[in-house]
């Protein structure tokens, strides 16, 4: 009999790459952590090779900054 246990933790697509969720986001613009208690503004984008990302920022200006690029 197979054992169908799952892990507790799961990976989450953070800043475009594969990462866990458990660890600590970065603001995809300038690298800040940033605290994931508090809201935060986020952009999602599906990549021509059809993988969902999901991007974090620290704050709107940055989100703007990384968007004006």
């Amino acid at each position: 009999m197979r054992d169908n246990k799952q892990e507790d933790t799961t990976d989450a697509t953070r800043n475009g790459s594969m990462e866990r969720a458990d660890e600590p986001q970065v603001c995809a613009n300038c690298g800040e952590e940033i605290e994931t208690e508090e809201w935060h503004p986020l952009v999602t984008q599906t990549d021509d090779d059809g993988k969902f990302r999901v991007y974090a920022f620290c704050d709107e200006n940055c989100r703007d900054k990384w968007k004006d690029d």
